[in-house]
């Protein structure tokens, strides 16, 4: 992410208790399967399935990347956890407004940064732009 001089709020990855609980029953799901009796291609698909998501989930939760600057110079995201590439800079001049919202029944929520009409998308990485609208 970019560093400026200046007030600066930051949002991160991190941990919660949601997040660690899924952690752990992955991995223990993973080590029962492995003590218990069970054809070997049981074991390859639980120890895959339930291992591989937590440690995608693990790393997710612990890399403490920021998902959000706003600081004098513009917005910067990291709209995907685990693409650790795709990075997006908004100048200010480009933003018209930023929305917090909330996803239907859940206590999630997400950001949506308006642009203006012609604002063209710069990233800070050589990857794929990252999914967003324009209003």
């Amino acid at each position: 992410m970019t560093s400026h001089v200046g007030p600066v709020y930051e949002a991160r990855y991190g941990r919660s208790p949601k997040h660690i609980f899924s952690i752990g029953y992955g991995l223990v799901m993973s080590a029962v399967i492995l003590l218990i009796p069970a054809p070997a291609w049981v074991r390859v698909i639980v120890v895959g399935g339930f291992g591989g998501l937590a440690v995608v989930l693990a790393t997710m939760t612990f890399s403490r990347n920021p998902a959000l600057r706003v600081d004098a110079v513009g917005v910067t995201i990291r709209p995907y956890p685990l693409r650790f590439s795709v990075i997006a800079f908004y100048p200010w001049d480009d933003v018209v407004q930023i929305l917090i919202m909330r996803f239907q029944d859940s206590k999630g929520q997400f950001v949506q940064i308006q642009l203006r009409d012609g604002a063209a998308w710069s990233s800070l990485s050589r990857s794929t732009r990252p999914r967003s609208r324009k209003h």
